[in-house]
């Protein structure tokens, strides 16, 4: 399995080159949700504010324009960042995008062919058998190409939903108790922009791999497999292909979670 010129496109693709109209929607969304956020940044300031001043009248002393002005910084920057919200998400999204690129550079110049053998060596009553195995490694094949087209398009959806609700959820960076939301998102945007570095890895590593271990073609000709007929080469090359697969399969199901290990959200 290598990656196709589509699945490559998809995966360096930004926001608006995936679904220009989804995108345009999402942004109008996050621009609707921007007062919204400016109210929270605004509460969150009085409510900080208030506590200052009691801070500061329990200690005899007097709310300085130096403290007010070191306060409401931070709640001007948290101002642009809402603000600049969509840009944020692509500008992150920039970043995942040149690292699947340089990934793709180097693995599409050493991976090989990960096309499945047509194996017709063999007598007339042995080929049902080869056939039976070449068809389930058919299968495995376009189960994992189905699942990354999948991947690829739920990975999408939620950076569209992300980018969507980006606004609110940055407000509360502002605050110390609330800020681990804002915190939780950042890394589930990252989390969703690693996932295209590490399909696109998985996919092109895959060939490399499996052309230089115990999964290539020329192990079943020699050692424990010396003595075998053809037949039984040709069968256990097909459950090797069945086997390599499956395990994409399950690397594919899991970059999600891997992407979060990495990023420290789980």
């Amino acid at each position: 399995m290598t990656p196709t010129d589509e699945t490559i496109k998809q995966l360096t693709d930004t926001l608006a080159q995936y679904n220009p109209v989804t995108n345009a929607t999402m942004e109008k969304i996050a621009k609707a949700m921007i007062p919204l956020a400016m109210g929270i940044i605004g509460i969150l300031f009085m409510i900080e504010l208030l506590n200052m001043s009691k801070q500061f009248d329990r200690e005899d002393g007097g709310m300085t324009t130096e403290v007010f002005m070191n306060i409401a910084m931070k709640y001007v920057i948290a101002f642009f960042l809402v603000s600049c919200s969509g840009q944020l998400i692509d500008a992150i999204m920039w970043i995942g995008i040149q690292m699947t690129k340089w990934i793709n550079s180097i693995v599409a110049h050493t991976a090989t062919d990960g096309s499945i053998p047509s194996l017709s060596d063999a007598p007339w009553y042995q080929k049902p058998l080869l056939a039976f195995a070449e068809m389930f490694a058919y299968l495995a094949l376009g189960a994992s190409t189905m699942i990354v087209k999948i991947l690829v398009f739920l990975r999408m959806m939620q950076l569209y939903i992300v980018k969507a609700i980006a606004p609110i959820l940055i407000a509360f960076f502002t605050s110390t108790e609330l800020r681990s939301i804002a915190i939780g998102f950042f890394k589930h945007v990252m989390t969703f922009v690693l996932q295209g570095a590490l399909l696109m890895l998985i996919i092109g590593l895959i060939p490399v791999i499996t052309s230089n271990d115990y999964l290539s073609f020329g192990t079943f000709t020699d050692g424990a497999f010396k003595n075998a007929g053809t037949v039984m080469h040709n069968f256990m090359i097909y459950m090797s292909l069945i086997f390599k697969y499956v395990t994409i399969i399950f690397l594919l199901i899991g970059s999600q979670n891997l992407a979060k290990r990495f990023i420290g959200g789980m």
